[in-house]
């Protein structure tokens, strides 16, 4: 009956009935159904495909009541007996070989397996086979077809997922059969289970099994497993496999903490190995390839970390994987490579939450933008722009409340959104933003062409401006602090010069921003309001963008002296030469630029104040020329 190929539901649906109907009476079923279950479950998977959803539905509800009714035993020791199989035909008879699979992910499917026992015994057994028997077949160092490499791994991910955690604990009833894990042992008792499972009369013996707890199991899993990994990560055959492979670790390691099989592994050389790769950096076919390895090493560093009480890498180990780990995903930042953005740029915020505390990726992203020659500069501020703009679509609105002393309209500046809660890009990404618009500095060269241009259209350039403030203010804020002390102490002097540096080093960078401004630089301003600190003689009123910056550069102005060098107050002029002729300079009007200016240059007549002359008389000029239209407007 099992032999027919009817197309009818009801004819193919028959068989199981009458398997079910035997089964009541185990002095006959008890013989037949074992060698009948196999054969039944393939006529079902056979006739899935070449049936309509309806037709298969109404087989499936008859082979189901038949499946539930057989021992779980006699089910798996059936299943493995197939997955070895498909091994042994990988390469003699692959067509086989993959149907076999193709089987038990149709078993996987369609039937319950997820009993207690099964959940407990039977699949981690059979997962412990399958790891142990792929990484078998892996070290040597043949190839396979990537279907059946594919096959196998989905299918040992779908056992994990189906796992609970107690599947991976020691089972207190199981005591008195409590075994020490051994890394020797995992061939030879994944063998003993083979042996076990393929036994005609293993559904009447299980007891075997027992002494095997669950806790041992998931350790000669979990070595099974590395090895994989290990074989993956030193092999180019089998790089494209690299995803699954690592996330059935995850899987085992996130169950089993505190493992002592994966912390025997020394799988830091591995890694070494792998990240050290000359390939990894370099431009060919191969770019997939290295950044599965990348991901794969990333995934591991980060499951390892969240799933044990004590690490399973040093300190120094994770600081030196950190840095290879983030040379490799800064190659895959290149804007030829757009398919990796997105996962690379996930990549670095999740290094980032592993080692904020060092603030190892600020010092790298810093070194690697920093560190750029007048050839690869566009493409190194291409990398970085990439890297800005995914990481500001991630960033979710941060609250009014937040206590920063800027703030925007109508929205405010990001909190770390679904990048995680630890993590603060903006504090990361602050110093490479500064020295990426150092290029701007050299006009004229590749990277200043692509900042400009980055620039001109940045949906974020609000962000770029709030960093910017933010830091004027607090330096201006600090400088004022400092000169204002009376003792003349040395620290006091070299503080309040730090100060200085920093405020016109902001001011260098506002000043080549607003050179030449577009309509977006313009509208991007208008929508802008900053929140001046307690310090400010304003307190905590709101301050138009454009009015806080003319503010801030006629506070510079008003700094008179000899170590107040004159470059600061010509980037302070140009920035309001630049301001005056904002669309909207109805807001600049009532601060009578003029009247301060004239009077700042009556001041400054008294000492050298040589070419800042002539640029004084054009500010009064254009601030003359503003006060003259607001005249004629009344």
């Amino acid at each position: 009956m099992l032999d027919q190929q009817s197309t009818n539901p009801t004819v193919r649906a028959k068989p199981f009935r009458i398997c079910l109907s035997l089964m009541d009476r185990w002095e006959v079923g008890g013989l037949i159904v074992p060698k009948i279950l196999l054969p039944a479950l393939k006529n079902a998977h056979e006739y899935s495909q070449a049936s309509s959803p309806a037709q298969l539905e109404e087989v499936i509800r008859s082979a189901s009541l038949f499946f539930d009714g057989v021992e779980s035993s006699l089910i798996w020791s059936r299943l493995i007996s197939v997955l070895l199989s498909s091994f042994d035909l990988r390469r003699s008879a692959e067509k086989d070989s993959l149907h076999g699979l193709e089987f038990l992910h149709f078993v996987i499917d369609r039937f319950d397996v997820r009993d207690e026992e099964m959940l407990l015994r039977h699949i981690p057994n059979t997962l412990l086979i399958l790891l142990a028997r792929l990484a078998s077949i892996l070290n040597e160092k043949q190839d396979d077809s990537e279907r059946f490499m594919t096959l196998v791994l989905t299918f040992a991910q779908r056992l994990l997922r189906l796992l609970p955690p107690r599947a991976f604990e020691q089972d207190e009833k199981d005591g008195s059969h409590q075994s020490i894990w051994q890394a020797g042992n995992c061939s030879s008792v994944a063998k003993s289970l083979t042996q076990q499972y393929t036994r005609d009369d293993f559904e009447d013996n299980v007891t075997d099994i027992e002494r095997l707890d669950r806790r041992r199991t998931a350790e000669y899993m979990l070595q099974s497993i590395i090895e994989v990994l290990r074989s993956a990560l030193t092999s180019d055959a089998f790089t494209s496999q690299l995803g699954l492979i690592t996330d059935c670790f995850v899987s085992i390691i996130t169950k089993t903490p505190d493992s002592q099989a994966f912390r025997n592994a020394d799988i830091y050389d591995t890694f070494k190995q792998a990240l050290g790769k000359e390939s990894l950096l370099q431009d060919s076919s191969i770019d997939q390839s290295s950044f599965l390895v990348i991901s794969s090493i990333m995934s591991v560093i980060v499951a390892s970390v969240a799933g044990s009480q004590s690490p399973y890498f040093s300190h120094e180990q994770v600081m030196d994987l950190q840095t290879h780990v983030l040379n490799g995903i800064w190659h895959h930042l290149s804007p030829f490579r757009p398919k990796y953005h997105v996962e690379a740029v996930r990549l670095i915020w999740q290094l980032e939450s592993l080692t904020r505390a060092e603030h190892q990726v600020e010092a790298r992203l810093a070194l690697l933008v920093g560190d750029q020659s007048e050839v690869d500069g566009p493409e190194v501020a291409s990398r970085f722009t990439v890297l800005w703009e995914h990481t500001m679509q991630s960033l979710s609105p941060r609250s009014e409340g937040s206590g920063r002393p800027l703030s925007r309209r109508p929205s405010v500046m990001p909190a770390s959104g679904e990048l995680g809660s630890n993590v603060d890009p903006e504090r990361v990404l602050t110093r490479p933003l500064m020295l990426l618009l150092d290029s701007l500095n050299a006009e004229g060269t590749g990277a200043a062409d692509v900042v400009r241009s980055w620039l001109q259209s940045l949906s974020s350039l609000d962000r770029v401006l709030y960093i910017l403030c933010s830091k004027l203010q607090n330096d201006m804020d600090t400088f004022a602090r400092e000169a204002g002390k009376k003792e003349a102490r040395h620290r006091t002097r070299r503080n309040a010069e730090q100060s200085l540096d920093g405020v016109y080093f902001c001011l260098q960078h506002l000043r080549n921003l607003l050179r030449s401004p577009n309509e977006h630089m313009w509208l991007t301003l208008s929508n802008l309001q900053f929140n001046f600190s307690s310090t400010s003689r304003l307190g905590t009123s709101k301050v138009d963008a454009v009015e806080f910056l003319s503010r801030m550069c006629l506070k510079t102005l008003a700094l008179q002296g000899h170590t107040i060098p004159q470059s600061l107050q010509h980037a302070s002029l140009t920035i309001l030469q630049t301001l005056l002729e904002c669309p909207d300079s109805s807001v600049l009007k009532q601060l009578e630029i003029d009247d301060a200016l004239i009077s700042t240059l009556s001041k400054a007549l008294k000492g050298p104040i040589g070419a800042l002359q002539t640029v004084y008389l054009e500010t009064i000029s254009k601030a003359l020329r503003l006060r003259a239209t607001s005249g004629q407007n009344k």
